[in-house]
């Protein structure tokens, strides 16, 4: 690009060299502006700067004088994201499970971008990726991209399923395989849900002609369809929230509407897991019940056994019958 197409540019690369260089510790002089600019290969004066700041002013943009020696200096005060905004950001990317430690630090550097170079450094000095635990592969992002797509564009997808398993051939190690030998199970997207560290996609399944969810890390070799998707009213009868309440953590058991006791000192739990509207009921001056629709489950009675005798099953009958026989089968193990 040549000097004067550059100078052309002014104005942009003026409020790109504040947004990028400046914040309140750190404000810009008139004469560092200038110098600025001149690296780029744009020449400025000291009153062409006061009017390309005053410009900036007038459309919106959010640039703050100060004083700095004997001179004024200036600064990006309100930017779109404050600093504890970008840190929350930061760190929920940094947490993830489904984010590759590689994508990570790729959001990071991005989200990072939104503040000040001095900001940004120690936004990135602040947040540590090594040692939690991430996914080895980035195929989840593919796997979102073409399930939007799928949404956008009204179509079912099929997929195969994958799991784990021993690896008979070599001891000590497990391998990937897919479930039911690879079969593709034919399905409508309709929603996806963040949760519990993982991506599910809440789903009719053409084949049981029911709604699913499925996590997405799992789905393999996902195709867009020319075929349109199918069981909308379904989906819509779904309350997505009590059926995520319901479900996640919890699948693969049987519905039950059941009625939990447990010791006064768990109510926070209880709130985490449950939320803070979920109705409770004194039982007497120690204890509180509950009522939660849940999937009862191997799954649903670890997550009891880990509060011990200070939580039991009240009702179903079926559904404490069950819990001993776990626990029983538990330690038998013993």
């Amino acid at each position: 690009m040549s000097k004067s197409e550059n100078q052309k540019l002014k104005l942009l690369y003026l409020q790109s060299i504040l947004e990028k260089r400046s914040d309140e510790d750190f404000p810009l002089s008139t004469q560092e502006l200038i110098s600025l600019l001149g690296q780029e290969g744009i020449s400025a004066e000291r009153k062409s700067v006061y009017d390309d700041i005053r410009a900036l002013q007038d459309f919106g943009v959010d640039v703050t004088t100060v004083t700095k020696g004997k001179s004024n200096a200036y600064y990006i005060g309100e930017r779109i994201f404050q600093l504890p905004e970008l840190k929350l950001l930061a760190d929920a990317v940094a947490s993830s499970r489904f984010i590759t430690d590689k994508k990570s630090r790729q959001l990071i550097e991005k989200i990072s971008s939104l503040t000040s170079e001095h900001k940004a450094a120690a936004l990135r000095r602040q947040l540590n990726i090594e040692r939690r635990v991430k996914m080895m592969n980035e195929t989840i992002y593919y796997s979102v991209d073409k399930i939007q797509a799928a949404i956008a564009e009204d179509k079912n997808i099929r997929h195969r399923h994958i799991m784990w398993e021993m690896d008979k051939d070599h001891p000590n190690t497990c391998k990937k395989s897919y479930r039911h030998d690879g079969k593709f199970y034919r399905i409508s997207p309709w929603t996806l849900i963040w949760s519990d560290e993982n991506y599910y996609l809440l789903a009719y399944d053409c084949e049981s002609k029911e709604i699913k969810n499925f996590r997405v890390d799992k789905m393999s070799d996902i195709q867009i369809l020319d075929e349109p998707r199918q069981g909308k009213e379904l989906y819509e009868r779904q309350n997505v929230g009590e059926y995520m309440q319901k479900l996640f953590g919890m699948f693969g058991g049987e519905d039950a509407n059941v009625h939990l006791r447990f010791s006064n000192d768990l109510i926070g739990v209880v709130v985490d897991h449950f939320g803070k509207d979920i109705p409770v009921q004194n039982d007497g001056v120690s204890h509180f019940t509950i009522w939660v629709q849940a999937k009862v489950s191997p799954l649903f009675f670890g997550w009891l056994f880990g509060m011990g005798n200070k939580v039991r099953i009240l009702s179903p009958s079926w559904a404490a019958e069950k819990m001993k026989e776990t626990l029983q089968a538990v330690q038998a193990e013993y």
